[in-house]
């Protein structure tokens, strides 16, 4: 750990902002050095807003921490003319008279001397630009722009309207409910969410007293246990006497683990994601299926319901719901707007073309609407890739776990192209893993399992898997309570070579494997966390609700967008 500064400049120098985020990220607590890497990764990667608030956050502190910390004088520099702090010229002529003919400092003078010059126009400027593009955006007007668009993202008429909202807590049935929350009640129409006590679970009900449409029925995680919805005591308690139909947006089990629990209702959802469901839970009790086809629209006793893909898994869904021809909602389910290496993003423009009318309510996830300092998933990808890249080169031996639908395959396509490239070694361990791979790989069209990729090899040790292989990719519920991973993890720490266990997927932190995994850490095994979100991020979120403009918003899966 106690290179990691001088591992921060150097890959700044070689323009690895990706890494050097993550990197500063994971050790802001320990170095001073650390949060000053992260401020100017976040700007170079083009997050102006999050740069110039994380700025904010310490302003006064940053000359100190340039002074104290031995930061490279270059990038000090760098800080200064970003974010215009000009007092630090007269640490680098103490410090760095030696440096002085470089254009950095030499356009530090320039602000010095001539502060209302228009420096984008001199030569000296248009040398550092072209080592520094941000510079440009920073100086040359266009963060001005920027930041008013921000402004009036924050000065529109729409409310997010939070869990335990009190004045509508107040309309809440005198029945003592506990299960949930009523988030909308407009004109005789009201929208109930199922309050969820530890990990998410989706579902809500849609109702005018005729009619009740259910969005997604989704099971929680507790103690490392599945805690089905009480989809009948709930419509007991709500005087709900049955659910017209259900509407399921994505085969994960926190949006439909609880199908089993409704009664009578026909079950819509998307001929995708039924052939993922008979795949992976054969079985599995979820009502009267109905399927039918990507962005197709579906009629319900006068609800129109609009099925359209929503890039957060293979056959995931956004609904655009008319109800009765009045009132416009839109279920977002778990949304993500870039292009993944398996299926495309949400088409924001393409959904807005076929709105009839203004959304009057948005029920939308905000997974990460809290990490305003994180960077869009695209960067987490470049993260990962350039990670594996370097662990690989230096001789370690990884162990990637991820989800086992559409995790470890997006994470095998974003490694196919470095494999190619290094010759590396990757399998997929696990026959689950192994099914699960070749079935998504015949949805998608796009070949995983080829010639860097196989899949499992039986009656192998993990240390001889390891010994055949660089990357091992593995379900993340492999750490699940009662599987083999202990042991595995048993015969890691007698491994004479360097490992590196990886987490991408979701994995509750209470596991008590993970917790183990994790105070290992640094001695017998190197453990990283590097999300790969399929869902929307920070600026995701507030770009898309920018876009929809709806009259409200309620977040329903998340704790809403921090500003």
């Amino acid at each position: 750990m106690q290179v990691l500064p001088r591992l921060l400049c150097a890959y700044f120098e070689e323009g690895e902002y990706e890494l050097v985020y993550y990197l500063a990220k994971l050790s802001e607590e320990l170095f001073l050095q650390s949060r000053f890497y992260k401020l100017l990764a976040l700007a170079e990667l083009g997050q102006l807003e999050n740069a110039q608030r994380l700025w904010q956050t310490g302003r006064e502190e940053w000359f100190p921490l340039c002074t104290q910390s031995r930061i490279y004088w270059k990038h000090a520099a760098l800080y200064a003319l970003y974010f215009r702090d000009f007092h630090l010229t007269e640490y680098y002529r103490e410090a760095f008279d030696a440096y002085y003919d470089n254009p950095l400092i030499s356009l530090l003078e320039l602000c010095l001397e001539e502060p209302e010059a228009q420096l984008w126009q001199t030569p000296v400027f248009e040398a550092c630009k072209r080592k520094y593009p941000t510079l440009g955006k920073m100086w040359a007007g266009a963060e001005t722009s920027h930041h008013k668009k921000v402004a009036s993202f924050e000065s529109m008429q729409w409310r997010i309207w939070g869990r335990y909202n009190e004045t509508l807590r107040e309309k809440m049935p005198d029945t003592g409910i506990k299960n949930v929350e009523l988030v909308f009640d407009r004109d005789g129409l009201q929208i109930f969410s199922y309050k969820h006590r530890s990990s998410a679970a989706s579902m809500h009900l849609v109702t005018d007293g005729k009619t009740t449409i259910m969005l997604d029925c989704g099971c929680e995680r507790r103690e490392e246990k599945d805690c089905a919805i009480p989809v009948q005591k709930i419509l007991r308690e709500l005087g709900i006497p049955q659910v017209t139909a259900v509407f399921l947006t994505h085969a994960h089990f926190d949006h439909y683990g609880s199908l089993g629990k409704v009664n009578g209702a026909a079950v819509y959802m998307t001929t995708e994601t039924w052939g993922l469901l008979r795949f992976f839970t054969p079985g599995f009790q979820m009502g009267r299926v109905q399927t039918v086809s990507s962005g197709s629209e579906v009629a319900v006793e006068d609800v129109i319901v609009r099925m359209i893909p929503n890039g957060h898994l293979y056959g995931s869904v956004l609904l655009d719901i008319l109800w009765k021809g009045r009132t416009h909602i839109v279920y977002t389910g778990d949304f993500c707007t870039e292009n993944q290496r398996s299926i495309p993003g949400l088409d924001t423009k393409a959904l807005l073309r076929g709105f009839s009318r203004r959304v009057d309510v948005m029920l939308t996830e905000t997974t990460f609407g809290r990490t305003w300092d994180m960077p869009e998933p695209g960067t987490y990808r470049a993260i990962f890739q350039k990670l594996c890249r370097k662990l690989v080169f230096y001789k370690y031996k990884l162990i990637i776990l991820s989800s086992l639908l559409g995790g470890i395959q997006e994470n095998a396509l974003l490694l196919q192209d470095i494999a190619a490239e290094e010759g590396m070694r990757i399998l997929i361990d696990g026959i689950g893993a192994q099914r699960a791979t070749e079935y998504f790989q015949n949805c998608i069209g796009k070949r995983i399992i080829g010639r860097y990729i196989s899949a499992s090899s039986q009656g192998q040790s993990s240390v001889q898997k390891l010994e055949n292989n660089d990357i091992l990719l593995m379900g993340a519920g492999t750490l699940e309570e009662g599987r083999a991973f202990e042991e595995y993890l048993q015969e890691l720490y007698q491994y004479d070579r360097h490992v590196c266990v990886i987490k991408t997927g979701f994995i509750p932190q209470a596991n008590h494997i993970l917790a183990n995994l994790r105070s290992q850490a640094f001695e017998k095994l190197l453990y990283l966390d590097i999300p790969l979100p399929s869902h929307a991020g920070y600026q995701s979120l507030k770009r898309f609700l920018e876009e929809v403009s709806p009259d409200c918003a309620v977040y329903v899966h998340g704790n809403g967008i921090e500003e």
